[in-house]
């Protein structure tokens, strides 16, 4: 019941601000983006340091709030230790919650409604770091060479928002630790993918280090969901099913507890939710907790 009531808390508090993205109200290191094409390229054997980067969830909109509930945003940042450059590489919502996570409810001529969703997300690169942002920790987790920085922004960074352009806050679980039926994509799993491509391609990891991050899932037990895009398209019935669906999602959402709102979505579709990830809808019967919002150890590459 605890990890269900700091979720549906976490619902509530974001229900009330408008957007994560970070604006010029900071003084230090402007939330200005770069195209990456732009920034000096690193000698070959020049060494790199990579930092993980934490702050606040929404600290713009509620200061340090979501702190205190373990919630968190978080980005990766490269340091030249000959030039002493810097930036930092961020992964963003275009419009964090409200427009990722409910749609916009539109209506044809002949009545036939529609959903809009604005869940795209994006690559950002920013000159320096801005270590009053940042606040809630800044860990050096790696050294890569020169030649491997310019690797990393030329290719695996250089096509992120072409193969990556959909943020995903949830993704859908068996349980905690479980079996994982369809995958988030938000800033943490942005960073610990290019943990991955860093250490892939030669990058040198710090045993020492250990790092936590946020992890969102539904779950649905052995009940794998159900992907119902296709029907959702061509199928009237399962159209309206999940057009109600968010009818009754966004109807609630400010009136009452997301407790409330999940006992209401409950009675009303016997235990079923429709999850859009990405661009694919899929119908999940949720099992008790029903969801988990968890600040947990993840190891990084090379760690058990």
């Amino acid at each position: 019941m605890e990890l269900s009531c700091l979720f549906l808390f976490f619902l509530s508090v974001l229900s009330l601000v408008s957007s994560a993205v970070p604006h010029d109200e900071v003084d230090v290191a402007p939330w200005t983006p770069v195209d990456w094409r732009t920034l000096p390229k690193a000698n070959p054997d020049d060494k790199v340091q990579v930092l993980y980067l934490v702050a606040p969830l929404l600290e713009e909109d509620v200061g340090n709030l979501l702190k205190d509930l373990d919630l968190f945003h978080g980005a990766l940042a490269f340091n030249n230790l000959r030039t002493n450059f810097s930036i930092t590489v961020n992964y963003d919502a275009d419009d964090f919650f409200r427009a990722s996570l409910f749609p916009e409810i539109k209506q044809y001529d002949n009545g036939t409604k529609y959903l809009v969703w604005d869940n795209l997300g994006a690559n950002f690169i920013y000159l320096g770091i801005n270590w009053t942002y940042w606040d809630a920790g800044t860990y050096v987790v790696a050294e890569i060479s020169g030649d491997l920085y310019n690797t990393f922004l030329s290719t695996w960074n250089a096509n992120l928002n072409q193969s990556q352009p959909y943020y995903n806050m949830f993704g859908i679980m068996e349980k905690f630790g479980g079996k994982s039926y369809v995958k988030s994509w938000d800033c943490f799993d942005f960073a610990w993918n290019a943990f991955n491509f860093l250490y892939a391609n030669g990058g040198t990891f710090n045993d020492s280090v250990h790092i936590n991050r946020n992890v969102v899932n539904f779950y649905t037990g052995s009940n794998a969901p159900l992907d119902v895009t296709k029907l959702y398209n061509t199928d009237p019935d399962t159209h309206n099913e999940i057009i109600d669906f968010y009818e009754v999602l966004g109807a609630n959402i400010e009136d009452v507890t997301f407790w409330e709102i999940i006992l209401t979505v409950f009675d009303a579709f016997d235990g079923y939710f429709f999850i859009r990830s990405s661009s694919k809808y899929y119908e999940a019967q949720l099992m008790w907790p029903f969801v988990g919002l968890d600040w947990v150890y993840a190891p990084l590459p090379g760690q058990t």
